[in-house]
């Protein structure tokens, strides 16, 4: 699997505690955006905020595998010291996003239901659809195809995406379990 993922330097964006890490090669998350955009199966309204989704252990269950184990085995472990993060936080669920003109064009400002979330860019070939972080002055404009955003959700990082104005827009989404403070 090395010419999937790149070797991951985790960095924080400022202060924000967003972090930044190349994630999949650019060659593998074009793989993917072109399988995910052939595909027909889509939900929504199955959040408080409406997405346009795919879950990937129902649709995809094997590539849902390959992101949990590199997603808990390398990133959650690198984060734990920073975070302090045990052995129980684990993913919970991986869906894709898609932004069209003919299904969602933007997401409004949430926090999600989420200890630790990730997002992952697929594709760079629309304008408009910017993740943002309107409290850390944050955003996904500058990262490139693979790259891997990572934030603490649950109560600091509300975002949202700005209104796509033109093209499609697909990314990945990673959510692990709510933390239980027992």
């Amino acid at each position: 699997m090395q010419d999937i993922f790149h070797k991951h330097v985790i960095e924080p964006i400022g202060t924000s505690e967003i972090f930044h890490t190349k994630f999949f090669t650019s060659p593998f998350a074009n793989i993917l955006y072109d399988l995910f955009k052939e595909h027909k199966e889509w939900t929504s309204k199955r959040f408080a905020y409406s997405t346009h989704d795919v879950h990937l252990s129902e649709s995809f269950p094997d590539i849902f595998s390959i992101i949990k184990d590199r997603f808990e085995s390398l990133i959650l472990r690198t984060m734990a010291d920073i975070w302090y993060l045990d052995n129980s936080t684990k993913v919970k669920d991986i869906f894709i996003v898609k932004y069209s003109k003919d299904t969602q064009i933007k997401l409004n400002t949430h926090i999600d239901d989420s200890y630790i979330s990730g997002s992952i860019k697929l594709n760079n070939n629309y304008k408009g659809g910017v993740l943002k972080f309107p409290r850390q002055s944050v955003t996904n404009q500058e990262a490139e195809v693979g790259d891997l955003l990572l934030w603490p959700s649950q109560i600091t990082h509300p975002h949202n995406s700005s209104p796509l104005e033109e093209g499609e827009k697909y990314s990945i989404t990673i959510w692990t379990d709510a933390k239980n403070n027992s």
